[in-house]
């Protein structure tokens, strides 16, 4: 889906170019990791949801968003003593972790820290891609399809006013 790109997000951009322009929200689901259920939970929600490769023009005026079959980066951790701070390290490396936009490009990715009978997952988004409201809404569509597998996916619809910031304007 082409687009426009407004002077916010051309500003935003310009940002990325000095330092990654990165965001990451985390929750914490009540339920064991199964990292091969939440890849493929995390590849069909953002099917549904339309969020796949983005190519941004070179004069950054304008953006084409499509549909993607790239997968998505999983990062797997292993919670310590001091879950926080395993947390802390890896929120503070997802940010300062460049998105490579020469080519479309995924502008999310996922890292998930499991723990006993519970797990962390976060979301890192190339932050002119989207808003933190955005990503929430995201981020509890993926909680909702994980812990309720095989239940019909009630979907965040993803273009209602003041909602529609994953480049959809």
């Amino acid at each position: 889906m082409p687009g426009r790109l407004n002077l916010f997000q051309r500003t935003m951009l310009r940002w990325d170019e000095m330092y990654p322009y990165n965001a990451a929200h985390v929750i914490e689901l009540a339920a064991p990791l199964d990292a091969p259920r939440l890849r493929e939970t995390i590849c069909r929600t953002l099917a549904a949801l339309g969020i796949g490769a983005l190519a941004i023009s070179e004069d950054e005026r304008s953006y084409d968003y499509a549909a993607s079959a790239a997968e998505p980066e999983l990062t797997l951790l292993q919670l310590s003593d001091d879950p926080l701070a395993v947390l802390t390290v890896e929120i503070e490396r997802q940010i300062n972790t460049r998105f490579l936009r020469s080519s479309p490009f995924l502008p999310v990715r996922f890292f998930a820290a499991e723990g006993t009978g519970h797990f962390h997952l976060g979301l890192v988004y190339f932050h002119p891609a989207a808003d933190g409201e955005a990503a929430v809404h995201l981020l509890r569509d993926l909680a909702e399809a994980y812990l309720n597998p095989g239940t019909p996916q009630q979907l965040l619809e993803i273009f209602p006013a003041r909602r529609d910031l994953w480049y959809r304007q």
